[in-house]
C-alpha cells in the first residue's frame, strides 16, 4: 500500500494548522464532559471502538491529566471496571 497524497497531505496540513483535534484531546474532552466515566462510556460518546479509546486514555493517565476515581460496576457492561475523572476534579471523600 503506497502513500496516498490525495488524503494524507491535506490531513497533515490541517493538523499542522491546528484545525484537527488529536484523538487524545477528544478523549480528554469526553472525560471532562461525562464526569466520572468508564472506557466504554467514552467509546460510546465518541462513537469509537474501545480499543481506540484505551491507549489514548492511558496516555492521559501517564501525563497526569486524568486519574482513577474508583473501581466499580459499569452500568453498561455490568463488570467491575475503572472509573476515570479529570485530575482537576475535587472529590468529596466525606
Amino acid at each position: 500500500m503506497g502513500y496516498d497524497y490525495d488524503i494524507s497531505l491535506p490531513v497533515y496540513e490541517q493538523v499542522k494548522a491546528g484545525n484537527i483535534q488529536t484523538s487524545k484531546a477528544k478523549v480528554y474532552e469526553a472525560i471532562c464532559a461525562l464526569g466520572p466515566c468508564t472506557d466504554r462510556m467514552i467509546a460510546i460518546k465518541l462513537g469509537w471502538e474501545i480499543n481506540r479509546v484505551t491507549p489514548r486514555r492511558g496516555e492521559l493517565l501517564s501525563a497526569g491529566k486524568i486519574r482513577l476515581m474508583k473501581k466499580d460496576f459499569c452500568p453498561i457492561g455490568g463488570k467491575r471496571v475503572n472509573w476515570w475523572v479529570n485530575a482537576k476534579v475535587q472529590l468529596d471523600l466525606f
